[in-house]
């Protein structure tokens, strides 16, 4: 079921819906979404919805409508379709943030959804008539330095509501909007009415699909923030700053615009040098596997190599035991061809001792007897001889065999050794692979490296500028600021500068003549202190005269009331001795050095007081040079302010300010600063 469909006007995206018939006017950006779920069965619409089709999402784009009495379905194309399971985020993302740096440029933004008529208009409530100019005082849009210079600036988002104009004309049958065959959309249930007007006094804005408003000028806002921080300002002046203060804006916009170039082409730059690096650890890679492939191949030529080897030393020792044996059969025959020899002259005897006919004379052994002895002798000789040469073919045999296998073992010896020397060679080649493959992965390696020490140099230095563009903006920032404080405090420093000056020199007129004054009462005084100290002296001297005349006294009549008797008698009480001179003495020289303190304390609060004004006139001096400092750059950075002239007023200022801290009067305007 089709539920919703959110209309969002952004200038930045591109245009989708334009009006045709108003060709004075700019395109205006539309972005139309709908959204697709279930039907609800507190939703009005829902059992005309069904029974009239039934809604299919297609793709991210596209909807399909299949209508339930057999028409063919239609499609419906949007630029973005929300399916069932879409969240309220996915549809905030796409419909509602993209609207917020278009705001922040200066554009009105509307978020409309026509499911129920609720419409967010997003735009600058600051100004009266709630919105910027699309370009402000005649600067290229998008201008970040721009949007920096605004005194102040907040986004807010404001949402209202249109009242509907369909409203059902009684409360019998429901809401129906149908689409005939032609295209044409139907409602039945429905009357149209007047919208209510707005409540007086509200902040909202008609803003309608198809069109964007602008607010006044920003110039305007800036020459009345000029106004009223500096009530007495020159129009010619303030014009022609502000002609070279929007120069200078734009210097700074192509400054901006060249440095954008120039990040761009870094980031291309490091984008193939990117691409580059993947191509080599491509090859890096290709190679590592090349020479772990031929180092398997390798490794498996040199396991071959052992088990050849080690067939040929079991071949060898088979040839060895072989020929050990051929040599005991070849002794073996010779000692058989000697027995068979032997035994063949044994018989040449006996036969012709046969042949002779040596006959038994006496009759011992009967003639036949000899001759069955002699028979079977030779019988056993002729069985002898037969096993012997039997035991000598077989010999000959194991020879033949022997020496076959000999000759067997001889041509697999030499097929080893070239098969040895060839794989030998393969190794050999494998290995001088592996070292060409080895000194090129290096090379690779390498350049690599010096390829990414390279990349990260250029990163370094474009995060260094981007770090620098925005210390700059800030230093920008603060300077604005700091031109505001300053003004102010000069405008205050403007109303006391003439009572300044009035009171500094009738001050300092009192400062000189309290000085000579106080310099000539601590001549007198220490003249006095010094004809005191003499008195001071005499009184002294006389004090130890009188003690020695009154220790002499005091001694004479104790000798002569130890000499003579005791004799008791009334004797009237003494009368008192006088006040010693000695505290006279002490009350005087006391006063004295109280007198003497108090005048040097005096004198040195006069001298604090002259070095306390000594200090504030260089401090003047440092804040003199800060302020010039500050009106210099505020050529580069300042919102149309005019800049003070320091002429004669900054000489002049010097006096007053060291009066009034003389005087003990503060001052804020400074101290802020």
């Amino acid at each position: 079921m089709l539920t919703a469909a959110t209309t969002t006007a952004s200038p930045t995206k591109p245009s989708t819906a334009s009006n045709s018939h108003a060709p004075g006017r700019r395109e205006c950006p539309v972005t139309v979404a709908v959204r697709i779920r279930p039907p609800l069965g507190s939703d009005p619409l829902s059992r005309s919805a069904q029974a009239s089709a039934v809604t299919q999402v297609e793709d991210r784009n596209q909807v399909a409508v299949h209508q339930l009495d057999g028409d063919a379905p239609r499609a419906f194309t949007f630029d973005h379709v929300f399916g069932p399971t879409a969240t309220q985020d996915e549809v905030y993302d796409m419909c509602a943030r993209q609207l917020l740096d278009p705001v922040a440029q200066g554009f009105n933004a509307t978020v409309l959804r026509t499911a129920n008529g609720d419409r967010q208009d997003v735009y600058d409530g600051h100004v009266p008539t709630g919105g910027l100019e699309h370009e402000i005082s005649g600067m290229r849009r998008g201008d970040e330095s721009t949007v920096d210079m605004l005194p102040d600036v907040n986004q807010r988002l404001v949402a209202s509501k249109c009242a509907t104009c369909c409203t059902p004309a009684h409360d019998g049958p429901e809401v129906v909007i149908r689409e005939d065959r032609h295209g044409n959309i139907t409602m039945q249930g429905v009357s149209q009415v007047p919208p209510p007007p707005p409540p007086p006094g509200a902040d909202r804005r008609a803003t309608t699909l198809a069109r964007t408003r602008s607010a006044p000028a920003v110039r305007a806002l800036a020459a009345a923030t000029a106004s009223a921080t500096v009530p007495e300002f020159d129009a010619h002046e303030a014009e022609w700053r502000y002609r070279k203060l929007e120069a200078q804006l734009f210097e700074s916009a192509a400054a901006n615009e060249k440095l954008q170039v120039q990040v761009t082409d870094l980031r291309s730059q490091v984008d193939a040098k990117s691409r580059a690096l993947a191509h080599v650890q491509s090859r890096v890679k290709e190679a590592e596997e090349l020479v772990q492939y031929y180092q398997v191949r390798a490794d498996e030529a040199e396991m071959r190599v052992k088990r050849r080897e080690n067939e040929v030393e079991q071949y060898q020792a088979e040839l060895e035991e072989g020929a050990g044996e051929l040599e005991a059969a070849a002794r073996e025959i010779a000692r058989l061809k000697g027995e068979v020899r032997g035994l063949r002259v044994a018989a040449v005897v006996m036969v012709e001792k046969v042949e002779v006919g040596t006959m038994v004379e006496e009759g011992d052994v009967p003639a036949n007897e000899a001759a069955a002895g002699v028979a079977a002798e030779l019988v056993g000789i002729e069985q002898e001889m037969e096993r012997k040469l039997q035991m000598i073919q077989e010999l000959d045999q194991s020879r033949q065999r022997t020496d076959n296998l000999s000759k067997k073992f001889q041509d697999k010896m030499t097929r080893l050794e070239r098969e040895l020397h060839t794989t030998e060679k393969l190794v050999e080649k494998l290995k001088s692979e592996k070292l060409d493959m080895d000194s090129e992965k290096n090379k690779l390696r390498h350049d690599y490296e010096t390829k990414i020490r390279d990349i990260t140099a250029q990163l370094h230095a474009l995060r260094s500028r981007q770090k620098q563009h925005d210390k700059l903006l800030k230093e920008k920032e603060a300077n604005g600021r700091q031109i505001q404080e300053l003004q102010s405090e000069v405008a205050t420093l403007r109303d006391k500068e003439a009572a300044l000056k009035r009171k500094a020199k009738s001050d300092t007129d009192k400062l000189a003549s309290a000085e000579h004054i106080y310099t000539k009462e601590i001549a007198q005084l220490q003249r006095q202190h010094d004809d005191d100290l003499r008195k001071i002296k005499i009184l002294e001297a006389q004090v130890h005269s009188l003690r020695k005349r009154s220790g002499g006294a005091t001694a004479s009549p104790s000798r002569a009331s130890s000499s003579a008797p005791s004799v008791v008698a009334a004797v009237a009480p003494a009368p008192p001795p006088p006040a010693p001179p000695v505290a006279e003495i002490e009350e005087l020289k006391t006063a004295f050095e109280r007198q003497i303190e108090q005048l040097r304390r005096e004198r040195d609060q006069q001298a604090a007081q002259v070095q306390e004004l000594e200090h504030y006139r260089i401090n003047n001096k440092e804040l003199r040079l800060k302020m010039r400092e500050l009106m210099r750059s505020a050529k580069n950075g300042a919102n149309g302010i005019a800049v003070m002239d320091h002429g004669a007023a900054t000489t002049d200022m010097d006096t007053a300010l060291a009066v009034a801290r003389h005087t003990g009067t503060s001052t804020p305007a400074m101290t802020s600063v």
